[in-house]
């Protein structure tokens, strides 16, 4: 009868353990790491499902961190100091990946890695 008791506490454990990691990674969503990696301050526009937002300024050598919690394609404008204007190519995103956009004087680098 302990014993029985003992694996039912373990399997329930193991249980509730596995459905909160699963649920935790669907909520969570995508994070996306911004930096800018050029020696002058860059303006950001992200447009995603027809509609954009702009991000800002954001300062040479600095990061900024955006979350989004669906599914979609995503494109980044970037628009330099000096007047040119570069966009990343599409990025499908989903949850529980983090994408890293890399701004450099040649333009947009965008990865995606999995979210440990």
């Amino acid at each position: 009868m302990r014993m029985s008791r003992l694996i039912f506490a373990t399997l329930l454990v193991l249980v509730i353990s596995t459905t909160f990691v699963f649920v935790k990674g669907i909520y969570r969503g995508t994070s996306f790491q911004i930096s800018n990696s050029t020696s002058q301050a860059v303006s950001v526009t992200v447009t995603r499902r027809d509609k954009s937002r702009d991000l800002g300024t954001i300062e040479a050598g600095s990061r900024i961190s955006l979350m989004a919690r669906d599914e979609a394609l995503m494109v980044f404008a970037v628009r330099y100091a000096d007047g040119r204007e570069i966009e990343s190519q599409p990025i499908y995103f989903t949850s529980g990946v983090v994408v890293n956009i890399s701004i450099t004087q040649d333009g947009v680098d965008v990865k995606r890695d999995i979210d440990t």
